[in-house]
């Protein structure tokens, strides 16, 4: 089997190429970033794919993130094109068989992927030996020595003797733990346990039937009996449940007659303490014990300021002006002769106009007069006119002056102001005398107009308050208030207390069906209970019933004890066939288990013949390759079970660990080993072996006799792809096909 063409659509930074490989040894050389490492990415991508998201990221195409390409390869005398895209979540593999242009299918019934069908080798078995990258052979992993053990033994890298072993040892665990504590013999040995102590155990009951049989009908004898005194007492406890009824009825007839009687009394209360429409409330109340308080602390307050200000007068020694609290409680100066000049205006107005209109009224008087006297001959009818509307002015004029008089006159009473000692006098004396007072004395005074202000607005408050309710005083209205709110909590209380009774009451007779009040309302008013039910109680009817369900317990455990004995002959025999059943079932798996165990042992044997057999295979054509190379210095290689290398040096006694190599001959032994690994792989089918920069540390000698050993093998049918940077392998190889990568990528 071989490659024939590489065909790049899209990979990495790979696009649209094209490069055609011969049956032999290919050497594909190029500068550094050509696309030799891409190449040998691509082709391992054609044959399995991309094994995680990360390689998918790094190979993907970079302008449209998507990878596609195929491979031709020859195998078994046909040629076909293995064709794989990626794109996103779509991921597609197709084989086409070349001669006949049809789809090539045979590989999926078996295999995932076509490299396992045509290289023979699964994908992590693939890197561990067709393909060997830079600067190492890379030592063999347990995975890779696992893989090459089976197929070294029986060619299928899928028979796994570690597999077989974890199924039979699941399929021993399924039979019996190694404890003993589970498994299916465990199980069976358990039921054979307990069917053999059911038949002992009812051979056991059996003889105990009699027994229970006569205990079964005395118990029946006594709960008959217990059952004829319980009737009985229920009947009794019936009755007095009756009475006790009736005294619950009883009760709550009076209980509501008390209730009505309540409402009644709350009723004429409200009547009586009601004025009008209006019945005091709590919030009522709240307000006349408010405005009191308020009543008292200002009147307080007033007191207390007078006392202040009186201090002020005494500390100052001047005595106020006689008419000052007048002027006080008046206004200020500018305010009282506003007032007062208002008044002399008006009461000069009005006598101006009373004279005036007076003066008029005599003219037309000595005129009507001088008429009838025939003195001169003026209109009548004028002159009458004249006259009544100048009186009826002078008269209103007259009537008008009387307020701004009396006015002037009040306020000069109210500030004793007289002719020589005017208003505007007095006021100008109270004026002088707050300014001797002083500011303090002035905020004083401010302070008792305002404080005496809102307790006028409270004494007005009061006012409506007590005319709402037609109370003469406050204190008064708050008694009454007291009384009437006391007599009505006593009667809410005396209400909660019936209607709690009548609660409880209603829950005790929600106890009884309505036939046994029925029954209890029947009865007589002055009916009693029977002095020969008076033993009769709950607790009597429970003893009995207590008594009852013993005796029905202790009959219900005999038939129980008989129902489950299994004592009769039927039921042994049963059991006894069970038992021999189960007996046989445990034999079949006791031999089972021998067998599995037996298994189990020859596998452990096997797969240490296995890993017995690998070693000697590798180490045998290592050593040939590695002995070569080197000149026959190292004449052999030798790898344990476990897969450590260590070697023979020519004239040494003894054999070395293979880390006394130094590096460029350690990575020779690994490469040697790879190429052994690569030798058994081809044995049936020759596949290609790719080699990435895997010679780049060798020196040229070495170089030379690994370039020969290559050139044989590939004339041995074996493809060989030799990525290199240098051009040594170019100048010492021969017989190889020479590809110049010019910048794949």
């Amino acid at each position: 089997m071989h490659i024939k063409e590489i065909i790049i659509e899209e990979f990495g930074g790979a696009r649209d190429k094209k490069i055609a490989l011969a049956p032999g040894f290919n050497l594909l050389t190029g500068e550094n970033e050509s696309g030799k490492s891409t190449l040998c990415a691509f082709i391992k991508y054609v044959f399995y794919g991309f094994s995680d998201p990360k390689e998918r990221e790094r190979h993907s195409s970079l302008k449209t993130g998507n990878s596609s390409g195929s491979l031709i390869i020859e195998h078994l005398g046909d040629t076909y094109r293995i064709e794989r895209r990626d794109s996103g979540r779509q991921h597609t593999v197709t084989v086409y068989n070349e001669g006949s242009g049809d789809e090539f299918s045979d590989w999926k019934t078996e295999f995932e992927t076509p490299g396992e069908y045509f290289l023979g080798v699964p994908p992590a078995l693939y890197t561990r030996s067709l393909y060997v990258s830079q600067a190492s052979g890379g030592k063999l992993d347990g995975g890779s020595a696992e893989a090459v053990s089976n197929l070294l033994l029986s060619g299928d890298e899928a028979l796994n003797l570690k597999q077989a072993k974890k199924t039979l040892d699941a399929a021993r665990k399924e039979l019996k733990l190694k404890k003993g504590q589970g498994g299916r013999i465990f199980e069976s040995e358990q039921r054979l346990r307990q069917l053999r102590e059911r038949r002992e155990r009812g051979l056991s009951v059996k003889r105990e039937i009699e027994g229970l049989t006569l205990d079964l009908q005395n118990e029946e004898q006594s709960i008959a009996l217990i059952t004829k005194q319980l009737d009985g007492a229920k009947e009794a406890l019936a009755e007095i449940k009756a009475h006790k009824i009736k005294l619950y009825l009883d009760n709550l007839d009076k209980v509501n007659s008390d209730l009505n009687k309540n409402e009644v009394l709350s009723e004429a209360l409200k009547k009586e303490y009601s004025y009008g429409a209006f019945i005091p409330d709590s919030e009522y109340a709240a307000k006349l014990i408010s405005i009191d308080r308020e009543i008292r602390i200002y009147t307080e307050q007033c007191a207390n300021i007078e006392k202040q200000i009186e201090k002020v007068r005494r500390e100052l020694s001047i005595i106020p002006p006689k008419s000052y609290e007048t002027y006080c409680e008046m206004g200020k100066r500018e305010s009282i002769i506003s007032e007062y000049s208002s008044a002399q205006s008006r009461l000069g107005m009005f006598n101006v106009a009373f004279f005036t209109t007076a003066f008029v009224a005599l003219i037309s008087l000595l005129a009507l007069i001088g008429s009838y006297l025939n003195l001169f001959q003026p209109s009548n009818i004028l002159l009458f006119t004249v006259l009544g509307i100048s009186a009826f002015f002078a008269v209103i004029s007259a009537i008008a002056r009387c307020f701004p008089a009396k006015k002037i006159k009040k306020m000069m009473s109210a500030l004793k102001a007289t002719k020589t000692h005017s208003v505007p006098v007095v006021c100008k004396e109270c004026d002088e005398y707050e300014r001797k007072l002083g500011s303090n004395s002035k905020y004083l005074i401010e302070t008792l107009d305002d404080t005496k202000s809102k307790l006028q607005n409270i004494r007005l408050s009061e006012q409506e308050l007590l005319k709402k309710w037609n109370r003469s005083s406050l204190g008064k209205a708050i008694e009454d208030c007291r009384i009437y709110f006391g007599k009505l909590e006593e009667l809410k209380k005396e209400k909660a207390n019936a209607e709690s009774k009548r609660s409880v009451l209603n829950a005790y007779l929600e106890q009884y069906s309505e036939k046994e009040i029925q029954a209890a309302q029947a009865l007589p008013s002055d009916s009693t209970i029977p002095n020969d039910l008076s033993s009769v109680n709950d607790e009597y009817i429970h003893s009995l019933e207590k008594h009852l369900y013993d005796a029905n317990q202790r009959r219900n455990d005999i038939n129980l004890s008989l129902a489950a004995s299994g004592a009769n002959k039927l039921d042994i025999e049963r059991i006894t066939f069970d038992i021999e059943k189960e007996e046989t079932q445990l034999k079949e798996y006791t031999e089972k288990l021998s067998a599995i165990l037996l298994a189990t042992e020859a596998l452990e044997s096997a797969e240490k013949n296995i890993r017995q057999t690998v070693s000697p295979y590798l180490s045998k054509h290592s050593s040939a390759y590695f002995s070569k190379i080197t000149d026959g210095r190292y004449p052999q290689l030798r790898l344990d079970s476990e897969m450590n290398l260590s070697y023979l040096g020519n004239g040494a006694e003894s054999v070395t660990d293979s880390r006394y190599f130094s590096g460029g001959s350690a990575d020779l032994a690994w490469l040697c080993l790879r190429l052994a690994l690569h030798k058994r792989l081809s044995e049936n089918l020759k596949v290609p072996l790719i080699l990435d920069e895997a010679l780049v540390y060798f020196d040229d000698k070495r170089l030379k006799l690994i370039l020969r050993e290559l050139s044989d093998i590939a004339l041995n049918g074996v493809q060989i792809l030799l990525f290199s940077a240098s051009k040594r392998e170019k100048e010492m190889i021969t017989g190889a096909t020479v590809t110049e990568l010019n910048c794949v990528v």
